[in-house]
């Protein structure tokens, strides 16, 4: 047991941190509430256990060979997630408002997208897990650690996102905010990852 806790350790200090994921289901939660952003919260997770489960597969490997396909690769990925951003833009939170609520499938694409989602993945596996690890460490323990950790700081994020909502009110201006921070985020993230390409 003493020997997951560095990586269990390291899993907690990534996911907790303020990445794309944490703020659109923050945002998320201070637009539509927690319920709501329960189907948005289950497409994270679920993308981030396929993204785990595809390196682990090889696909990391393939994306390590070819740096400038990952440059491509993360330049689609900020257009994607700050598109997503930029459709709650407007949101009020007015009682007569339609709202654009991001479901599953949005959140599915989050984590498998994401540079520093890939850059968390693959750091798990070459420095945590041995070449010659069991079964049980090399394709259960990573992916289900991540799992367990995002339910949870996922969840934290969004209600975050709710006292937020319930501190300030419904407002235009806190939306914004948020979605700056957001898309700064996003863009931290993209330029971390074109730069990792270009140290390889």
């Amino acid at each position: 047991m003493n020997t997951y806790i560095p990586l269990w350790t390291f899993i907690v200090l990534m996911i907790v941190t303020p990445g794309p994921g944490n703020l659109l289901i923050m945002t998320l939660g201070s637009q539509h509430g927690f319920w709501k952003s329960i189907p948005f919260n289950c497409g994270l997770i679920t993308g981030n256990l396929l993204l785990n489960v595809s390196i682990v597969c090889g696909f990391g490997v393939i994306v390590d060979r070819f740096p400038n396909a990952s440059t491509i690769f993360a330049y689609l990925s900020g257009i994607y997630m700050i598109w997503l951003v930029l459709r709650g833009w407007n949101f009020q939170g007015h009682d007569n408002e339609q709202p654009r609520l991001l479901g599953f499938v949005s959140g599915l694409f989050i984590h498998p997208v994401s540079p520093k989602a890939w850059v968390m993945g693959l750091l798990a596996y070459s420095q945590f897990v041995s070449p010659d690890a069991a079964v049980f460490e090399a394709i259960i323990l990573v992916p289900l650690s991540f799992l367990i950790g995002l339910m949870f700081f996922h969840s934290f994020w969004c209600l975050a996102g709710c006292l937020l909502k319930k501190v300030i009110g419904k407002s235009l201006f806190l939306n914004r905010i948020l979605s700056i921070v957001t898309i700064g985020v996003v863009l931290w993230a993209v330029i971390y990852g074109i730069n990792i390409n270009k140290g390889k």
